[in-house]
């Protein structure tokens, strides 16, 4: 067999198997996601009651810290967003979020409130990007 031959198969079976790899481990990670995103809601309800709006961000950006993963992003979102919901309202809260589906605004946006908190994650910044679509569901006028 032609060495070039033998090169591009063992390249392409090492690519297949490298696939295979990361596709079971994305399984097992949102396996773990589903079974733990119930308890990350029910504990973003409960923190939020005794919160505001920015504590809660506040919050999220204490546990991404501890986390930092593509799953404990994941659960920290889950979070965020419970948590929103039963907070008080922080007063001008969305007043600089840019719009949800302004994805290079509201990316920017959400890089510099995890620059606020030391966070220059991109795990940090996928949470915060949630908040220009909490803005835009809550605060429809502004």
């Amino acid at each position: 067999m032609n060495k070039f031959v033998f090169r591009a198969l063992a390249s392409l079976l090492g690519l297949l198997l490298s696939i295979g790899a990361c596709s079971y481990w994305l399984r097992g990670t949102l396996d773990d996601v589903a079974q733990e995103k119930p308890a990350a809601e029910s504990a973003g309800l409960e923190f939020g009651k005794g919160t505001d709006e920015y504590g809660c961000v506040k919050e999220a950006a204490a546990r991404i810290n501890q986390t930092q993963s593509i799953k404990g992003a994941a659960l920290t979102g889950a979070f965020l967003e419970a948590c929103l919901k039963t907070s008080t309202a922080t007063p001008g809260f969305c007043d600089d979020v840019p719009k949800w589906d302004d994805r290079f605004k509201s990316g920017a946006w959400a890089v510099s409130v995890c620059d606020q908190f030391g966070q220059d994650s991109r795990y940090c910044r996928k949470v915060m990007e949630l908040i220009p679509r909490y803005c835009d569901r809550t605060h429809q006028f502004r």
